[in-house]
């Protein structure tokens, strides 16, 4: 289903808005992605950009729950998961 919205998005010039809470779609089809929290706008960037350097400690918190299967993205949740962890020693948020 993915592909085909994809090849009709390329074909025939469209946009789409996706509201969803899985990350993997959202980092393989979208060129960009607004982050919320708790209906408020935290964080609003490239997907490329927002997947590899997140500026929000609820969307690092957001990627590092995303389920991982190629080794890039074990790094990643791995990078994000420690500095999530800093911002919690630094008194930033509590550490879950």
């Amino acid at each position: 289903m993915l592909r085909l919205l994809e090849d009709l998005r390329r074909k025939r010039g469209l946009t789409y808005v996706f509201i969803t809470h899985d990350l993997s779609v959202v980092r393989n089809i979208a060129d960009r992605v607004a982050v919320f929290e708790k209906g408020r706008l935290v964080e609003l960037n490239l997907t490329d950009a927002m997947f590899n350097a997140p500026s929000h400690p609820y969307t690092r918190r957001l990627i590092s729950a995303v389920p991982v299967v190629a080794r890039d993205e074990i790094a990643l949740r791995d990078r994000i998961t420690e500095e999530k962890d800093n911002d919690a020693i630094a008194g930033l948020r509590p550490l879950h």
